[in-house]
């Protein structure tokens, strides 16, 4: 039985309500590490090993456990919903209404058709932090960062050199994500957690990129 477009597209809908419930639990969540001061990795030990005496210790380490298994079932949900988009796309269905978000709706117009690859993934991004701000998501992948990509990249140190450098100023960042290309302006900056950034990015494997980075 062939399923009708507009049911197609009204579960595709309620999927990515969903997506934005989870979206609003895990920000929740955050509020929890933001109110203690820490992010996804700081010690929740003292220097002598013992549980810190400034922060709630057992909300943190339940906050985490949540916001990582949420950020999973989130990832899952996503490639739901792209599959949905895609067969929806693929029957002529004019997806881009204003009822389906702009980050979710497969427009052909952002549409990766360009030859550059993305070179690093995201694969933490730390509630509250400078990339959750600038939008930067889990699994994002990165085809620029400011002006390195993957015909110049080497390793991570020339991101990181990049980051030092341009504290308080704007970074171009363009991210594949559901098989579109979105265009994030990131501001490195100092914030609660550690780093600038916030958020962990690791090398995707090419043929020139060393498997000890992968």
């Amino acid at each position: 039985m062939v399923v009708p477009q507009s049911n197609k597209r009204e579960q595709v809908l309620k999927l990515i309500e969903e997506k934005d419930k989870l979206e609003a639990k895990i920000n929740e969540l955050g509020n929890v590490l933001r109110a203690n001061n820490v992010g996804m990795t700081d010690e929740l030990t003292d220097s002598e090993d013992f549980p810190r005496n400034d922060i709630d210790v057992m909300a943190v380490r339940q906050a985490r456990h949540e916001i990582n298994c949420l950020q999973n079932d989130l990832k899952q949900l996503l490639k739901v919903i792209e599959a949905g988009l895609e067969e929806i796309h693929s029957e002529g269905s004019h997806i881009t209404s204003p009822k389906i978000p702009p980050d979710v709706a497969m427009q052909s117009s952002t549409s990766v058709s360009n030859n550059r690859s993305p070179f690093v993934i995201v694969n933490l991004v730390s509630p509250g932090s400078p990339a959750e701000e600038a939008g930067i998501q889990l699994r994002d992948e990165i085809v620029e960062f400011g002006s390195i990509n993957v015909d110049n990249f080497q390793d991570l140190g020339q991101i990181g050199e990049l980051v030092r450098h341009s504290q308080n100023q704007n970074i171009s960042l363009k991210v594949r994500r559901a098989r579109n290309l979105i265009d994030i302006t990131l501001v490195p900056k100092t914030w609660q957690g550690r780093g600038l950034l916030g958020c962990n990015i690791v090398p995707i494997p090419t043929s020139s990129t060393p498997s000890h980075l992968s």
